[in-house]
């Protein structure tokens, strides 16, 4: 349920409540001056709280994150360290598709003795902000190739990253990546 539906199903409930109380035995209303001051008040009440979760869900920050996905990303293709630091906390860590996580030494170590020639390409990121705009998630595609210990391979990857607000910046804190394979080729059953 949307945010504004909430607001305004809360805000209904509290003013009929407040309206009901002021009804006499004999079912006729009698509109008090508290009953539009309270009204007043609690519209009043939620006017910043509306404003504030527009703010947050301008499209900003969703853009702000791909944008530093797809340059950590050309960073990390690139084996630019000291960039991808930049744009991750200093605790990230990744989950790789066998389940072992590495923080950004354990992948620098992993890339200096294992992987060459590596390429990838992101796409269908999705971004997601928390309401109050200090977490974020988004889920994205990879293609990639790299020589592992001089031996060609290809993959298919998806991750979930999530995201911290670190003053003004997006810092990257945690990703997850699974394999994606493609499907073994149909046969005909006899």
């Amino acid at each position: 349920m949307s945010f504004l539906r909430i607001v305004g199903r809360n805000l209904f409930v509290i003013t009929t409540r407040f309206r009901l109380k002021d009804c006499r035995n004999d079912g006729i209303c009698k509109p008090s001056v508290f009953d539009f001051l309270y009204r007043t008040q609690v519209i009043l009440l939620f006017v910043p709280l509306l404003a504030t979760s527009l703010i947050a869900f301008d499209g900003h920050d969703q853009a702000a994150i791909e944008k530093q996905l797809k340059k950590g990303f050309a960073a990390f293709a690139k084996q630019d360290w000291e960039t991808v630091a930049s744009l991750c906390t200093s605790d990230w860590v990744i989950v790789l598709h066998t389940g072992a996580s590495l923080n950004l030494e354990g992948i620098k170590k992993f890339f200096a003795e294992h992987i060459t020639e590596h390429t990838l390409a992101i796409s269908n990121i999705q971004v997601h902000v928390s309401g109050d705009a200090t977490m974020a998630w988004a889920t994205f595609s990879e293609e990639t190739s790299y020589k592992f210990d001089g031996n060609p391979v290809s993959e298919n990857a998806v991750f979930t990253a999530i995201f911290v607000k670190q003053g003004d910046a997006w810092k990257m804190k945690m990703e997850q990546r699974t394999l994606v394979q493609p499907p073994p080729p149909m046969t005909e059953k006899e």
